[in-house]
């Protein structure tokens, strides 16, 4: 990951996937979708973020296409 590059959130990194927001987090449940890092908790639900070279070295693998 570029320490520059902006995070996505989780709508943006679905729609960079083409795929819905439900099945990214389907597939981050499943730990089957690209690497994601959650920010924050404590007493708030913490917020889920994708670095956009992380899902494109994702689907270089072979995994949904962009």
């Amino acid at each position: 990951m570029d320490q520059k590059e902006k995070m996505l959130t989780e709508s943006e990194a679905a729609e960079m996937l083409r795929i819905s927001a439900r099945a990214l987090a389907t597939l981050r449940g499943k730990g089957e979708g690209p690497p994601y890092v959650q920010v924050g908790g404590g007493t708030k639900r913490p917020v889920v973020r994708y670095a956009p070279s992380a899902i494109r070295e994702w689907t270089a693998r072979g995994n949904v296409g962009e």
